[in-house]
């Protein structure tokens, strides 16, 4: 998960623009830059932070939090059918609404579980499989997105 975070702060960094189109549907346009910037820091603060050598569950509530707050945001997108991106991770990511809430869903589950590993409710033998899992949810949903950008590019030009 930290990984995720940190990726996504990188690449938001790196071209901040499509954050702002995807932010501009939602809030007002004196609002937007200033939401990058926050959102930017909070995913680098909290993907830090899970890097720290803490042992309390604890430390799993910012990014599910921020999961649960970004998948709500998803899910009204989903409804009023936007036809932008979540630019979850920057102006290259296209993934559409629909993939983007599995692909936190998953990770969800993913924190889920490794909250209990410090309580004895979780084997960690779990978590393997579990990445696994994961990973074969993540990489579908993020390529799907690149399929629809190069796929608009190949109609642009």
């Amino acid at each position: 998960m930290a990984l995720v975070l940190l990726t996504a702060a990188v690449l938001k960094a790196c071209r901040p623009r499509g954050t702002a189109i995807a932010l501009g549907a939602w809030v007002p346009k004196r609002r937007v830059w200033p939401l990058v910037f926050l959102l930017m820091g909070t995913e680098a603060t909290i993907g830090a932070s899970l890097l720290a050598p803490i042992k309390s569950a604890w430390i799993l509530l910012p990014p599910a939090l921020l999961l649960v707050l970004f998948t709500g945001i998803l899910a009204a997108a989903a409804r009023r059918e936007t036809r932008v991106s979540c630019a979850c991770f920057g102006a290259s990511s296209r993934t559409p609404p629909v993939a983007a809430i599995v692909r936190n869903v998953v990770l969800l589950g993913l924190l889920a579980g490794a909250s209990t590993a410090d309580t004895g409710g979780l084997d960690l033998r779990f978590l393997a499989p579990a990445i696994q899992l994961s990973l074969l949810v993540l990489i579908p949903t993020e390529a799907y997105g690149l399929v629809l950008q190069l796929r608009h590019l190949a109609d642009v030009e």
